[in-house]
């Protein structure tokens, strides 16, 4: 079993380590809840986020953002029983380089059989690598792909999407997977 693992959203806690960074610089803003995948709705500074997160500080927000409770352990676990590919779509060529980085430093990448990093907007999508299940938390990622193969990791921004199976927890997963490899 081949399983592929989004990084933003799933392990890593990307909107806690950007709105610990900005208001680092920008303490007196205030932050709009909730998170949202439109950043520019959301800082006072509109687009100019894109920049500060990516490119200005992507060392700060991506190479040092905390990982989710037991995301280590979860791929631990995943590990010994399926190949594990993360899956991760960065905008900038700084922030590929801290997304490795930060998957050395959370002891993610011992438990990974391989690291595909797709550029935003380019023409290589998350689809187009063969995964049995993919484990996402932003819908258009997972719409791309058939509904039998998606593990929607819950988050507050995707609430509303029915598509594929819904889980809440790291052990959810693992359970769901384990009980796909029997049938």
């Amino acid at each position: 079993m081949i399983v592929g693992v989004d990084v933003d959203g799933v392990l890593r806690d990307f909107y806690g380590s950007l709105e610990r960074t900005y208001l680092k610089y920008y303490h007196d803003h205030i932050i709009k809840d909730p998170p949202s995948f439109q950043l520019h709705e959301l800082y006072p500074i509109g687009y100019k986020i894109y920049d500060f997160a990516f490119e200005e500080h992507a060392g700060e927000v991506l190479g040092f953002a905390d990982a989710y409770r037991n995301a280590e352990g979860f791929m631990r676990m995943l590990h010994k029983f399926a190949d594990i590919v993360i899956i991760t779509s960065q905008p900038t060529k700084r922030a590929k380089v801290f997304t490795f980085a930060w998957l050395q430093r959370a002891d993610i990448l011992q438990h990974v059989d391989s690291v595909v990093i797709v550029q935003t907007n380019g023409l290589l999508k998350k689809h187009h690598i063969g995964v049995n299940y993919i484990i996402d938390d932003y819908p258009p990622n997972l719409m791309d792909f058939p509904q039998s193969k998606v593990i929607v990791f819950d988050q507050v921004w995707n609430k509303g999407l029915e598509w594929g199976k819904r889980c809440y927890s790291y052990d959810e997963i693992l359970k769901y997977l384990q009980g796909r490899m029997t049938k």
